[in-house]
């Protein structure tokens, strides 16, 4: 049975993952709001409730941003997605972007520029690029660039309206110079200059019962994507599975 096991893993080109550090106290994040994990200026930065700073050392919380605080004269609503720009922790909710100092622990606040009075409730993800805001609102099957600078101008629709079936299945993006969607069934769509440029499938044993994150870095040649079921799968960048990693039993993967 050992053997056979072994022989199953290599198959699925499988790996258990190892240094797995429990972090203790976890809230539930509402409905609506998928949690995230980053890491940035050396600390590690979670998203649930609340926007927690992770003291690694402890494997506990420390709450630095929640709904109802208050940033300058503005409230902060329903934080809705976290990202990193350059050396600043940037929160989201529906109308507001919270920067981070770390240097001072203060928090500053740039509007966002309303397509409506409602901004944006349903943004699921945000991520930057070259000072870029990007928003993943895959109710409406968008993409929203908030140009550099200009935050508080009206977003620009980045697909134009193309793909909205496709990007109405997205669950994460991520954006390294392309602008990479992770779909519910674990396609990855990758945009280049408003266009979709590739689609990767890949072939997964055993399928994926669902795709739930989406990890994609300048710096890396891979693509890591966590399923529902808590495996990673380290993908080329064409679409190949290059590895896959099962976490431990019980564990609960961001």
């Amino acid at each position: 049975q050992t053997r056979l096991g072994a022989a199953i893993d290599t198959l699925e080109q499988a790996a258990p993952l190892g240094a797995v550090q429990v972090i203790g106290g976890v809230p539930d994040a509402p409905s609506g709001i998928k949690p995230q994990l980053l890491t940035g200026g050396g600390s590690v930065w979670m998203l649930t409730n609340a926007v927690y700073r992770v003291d690694v050392a402890s494997a506990t919380l420390v709450q630095v941003l929640h709904e109802g605080d208050t940033v300058g004269a503005t409230t902060v609503g329903q934080i809705r997605a976290i990202t990193w720009r350059q050396e600043q922790l940037v929160a989201v909710d529906a109308k507001q972007a919270f920067v981070f100092e770390n240097t001072t622990g203060t928090w500053s606040v740039e509007q966002l520029g309303q397509l409506s009075p409602d901004g944006y409730p349903n943004v699921i993800n945000a991520d930057t690029y070259d000072y870029n805001l990007y928003l993943l609102d895959s109710t409406a099957g968008q993409i929203l660039k908030f140009t550099a600078g200009l935050y508080g101008s009206t977003p620009g629709d980045w697909t134009a309206g193309v793909e909205r079936a496709n990007l109405e299945r997205g669950v994460d993006m991520a954006v390294d110079g392309h602008v990479w969607v992770l779909r519910d069934d674990g396609v990855v769509l990758d945009f280049f200059q408003s266009q979709l440029n590739l689609t990767i499938a890949p072939t997964i044993l055993p399928p994926l019962p669902g795709a739930q994150t989406l990890h994609v870095t300048e710096s890396s040649q891979f693509i890591h994507v966590i399923g529902t079921d808590g495996r990673v799968l380290r993908l080329a960048r064409d679409g190949s599975l290059a590895q896959q990693f099962t976490p431990p039993p019980g564990s609960t993967l961001l």
